[in-house]
């Protein structure tokens, strides 16, 4: 879930258009990088990135933000149609600041969690008030912070979680609420940290000089409810003291990350330790609500092995998926079985709720491919985005190869059934890229649509390779994208066509639309038993063609779509789908 002396937003074609398709950067000549992004309950888009400089965040408009001088954050808030509702800065003079999380509670309230500070000087002031009037102070270097702000952007409370004795690095790298609208960040920090800087001190610290990993709750009003340290060995912070955090339907939660070294004690309250088989292991652990260990799982072979940060997700099932990369090989059984990858840097597993292996695999990748980002539609399938470089198999039971475009690194998009099925997966890159391309963020609306974010270098990237050609450039150095795909993997328009069952149909069928009479939008749903070319058809009465709702390729499954006729007058109009050789037509009636 979600960037500098000309100031430009590309956004191609013009949202305001009925054929609209949403994708679009923040764009200048220096450096944008979205890093994650949310969809709230009425599937507005929530978007998080680093900026430096001037940009504009509207992309009908001008809405320009000004960085208070070195790199600040941004979060935005978008409608499913791409259009600006509202736009925030958070940031301080002398600092980097960036998110590596965000969040909506069931007030659509935002949560917004990363690190702030500057690698050379302490004691630096950041404003967390988009209004002014809350600014606070980092410990040295980087630091960790949790803000909140309501539906609207306006600011509610926020803190930082730093070393009280010294200069060292903290980050926060994931994000959770549960269902009482408490809120968990997790992250990586040394020596000793108060957890509870609104209220009572909570102190915790790590038992040695190198990287911890942090687990923390907080209440709606910003008071902790508890927190805990592993002291898990990592030697760099910002290349493997990666976590992530998920929250179960009973509130029960699922942390994970990588560490290193011999017993490793994964209990707050006891004894409970794991060892890493060589260099960095994974680990994924699961705790009560009161944050009571419940099991704790390693996965990793003698190399580095790595979850990457926010890659820990639980399915509608509340069954726990990883993503990240892997070197030479590893067993992902963490019951004493067998279940060797190897040949794979990108990888993709499952576990039950107990940490019992469902599936894994890995994708024949190249070293340094890595998965970043997870998340689900209604169906359960599963989705998985990152970078990738060279030629990957996507597919783990066949042969499914996509090549990066970049001489440095594409990102990719693929989507699983939840047995780890291969239904389809894409790529972009630019070919004059001179750093990776990157999705960080990922998130499934309700509607089954994905919204990915990251960041581009280079121009003329064809970011709908399923679909008619659509080009982004980047204008400075990296610049931010937000891209929204169906569910079939081509550029989300608001007349896309989305699957909403794979189901093998037993019969080609149009069915009627529904609302009917209808104004001025209805929806469209229809049968399809042969992989084929689809056409969907609207006319008025004297046959003339008023739209082409679908024309693309699908599989037989049964899919639904929307016409709007916003723009059409009052009558009786038809609708004709086609495809292989079959043909279907009714009528529908809009009444305005």
């Amino acid at each position: 879930m979600t960037k500098y002396i000309i100031f430009l937003l590309l956004i191609l074609p013009a949202f305001t258009t009925s054929k609209a398709q949403l994708a679009f950067l923040y764009s200048s000549a220096g450096s944008e990088y979205r890093k994650a992004n949310t969809v709230d309950i009425d599937t507005n888009y929530i978007e998080a990135a680093l900026f430096a400089n001037t940009i504009n965040i509207n992309p009908n408009g001008t809405t320009n933000l000004t960085s208070f001088g070195a790199i600040d954050v941004v979060f935005a808030k978008y409608n499913k149609n791409g259009n600006l509702m509202w736009g925030k800065r958070i940031g301080g003079v002398n600092t980097t600041d960036a998110p590596h999380g965000i969040v909506t509670d069931a007030q659509r309230n935002v949560y917004i969690t990363g690190y702030c500070g500057n690698t050379t000087l302490g004691n630096q002031s950041v404003n967390f008030n988009p209004n002014g009037g809350n600014s606070q102070n980092t410990f040295g270097h980087f630091d960790a912070f949790l803000a909140k702000y309501d539906l609207n952007g306006n600011y509610q409370w926020a803190m930082i979680l730093g070393n009280t004795n010294g200069a060292t690095e903290e980050r926060a790298w994931d994000i959770a609420v549960d269902g009482q609208n408490n809120v968990y960040v997790c992250g990586a920090m040394h020596g000793s940290v108060n957890f509870n800087p609104l209220g009572s001190p909570n102190i915790k610290s790590v038992s040695n000089s190198n990287a911890g990993l942090f687990l923390a709750k907080y209440n709606p009003n910003g008071i902790n409810e508890w927190a805990f340290v592993i002291s898990a060995n990592d030697t760099s912070v910002f290349y493997e003291a990666y976590t992530a955090v998920d929250i179960d339907a009973g509130g029960n939660i699922y942390f994970g990350g990588n560490f290193r070294g011999s017993n490793v004690n994964f209990n707050p309250i006891g004894s409970t330790t794991l060892s890493s088989a060589g260099a960095t292991d994974m680990f994924f652990s699961k705790y009560t609500p009161a944050g009571n260990l419940i099991w704790a799982k390693r996965i990793g072979g003698t190399l580095q092995d790595i979850l990457s940060p926010g890659a820990l997700r639980l399915d509608n099932n509340n069954m726990p998926f990883l993503t990240g990369r892997i070197s030479g090989t590893v067993n992902f059984n963490t019951s004493g079985g067998t279940n060797n990858v190897s040949g794979a840097s990108l990888f993709l597993a499952s576990y039950d709720t107990s940490g019992v292996m469902r599936n894994a695999f890995g994708m024949q990748s190249n070293p340094g491919d890595g998965g970043h980002r997870i998340d689900f539609d209604n169906h359960n399938n599963v989705y998985v985005a990152g970078w990738m470089n060279g030629t990957v198999n996507f597919n783990p039971n066949g042969i499914y190869n996509l090549t990066a475009i970049s001489p440095t690194a594409d990102v990719f998009l693929a989507k699983y059934t939840n047995a780890g099925n291969f239904i389809w997966a894409l790529n972009f890159g630019a070919v004059n890229s001179t750093d990776q391309n990157i999705c960080a963020g990922l998130t499934v609306d309700l509607m089954n649509n994905i919204i990915i974010t990251g960041q581009l270098y280079g121009t003329n990237a064809n970011i709908n390779p399923k679909g008619t050609q659509f080009l982004l450039s980047s204008v400075g150095q990296n610049d931010c994208f937000i891209i929204k795909y169906d569910s079939l993997g081509t550029l989300w328009s608001p007349t896309s066509v989305k699957q909403i069952s794979n189901e093998l149909p037993e019969n080609f069928n149009l069915e009627q639309n529904y609302p009917n009479p209808f104004n001025p939008e209805t929806k469209i749903k229809f049968n399809i038993i042969k992989t084929g070319n689809v056409n969907l058809t609207v006319y008025n009465l004297s046959g003339k063609e008023i739209t082409t709702l679908v024309n693309r390729n699908l599989q037989p499954g049964t899919y639904e779509t929307t016409f709007n006729a916003n723009n059409l007058p009052s009558g009786i109009y038809c609708y004709k789908l086609e495809s292989s050789g079959t043909a279907e037509t009714k009528r529908m009636v809009l009444i305005k």
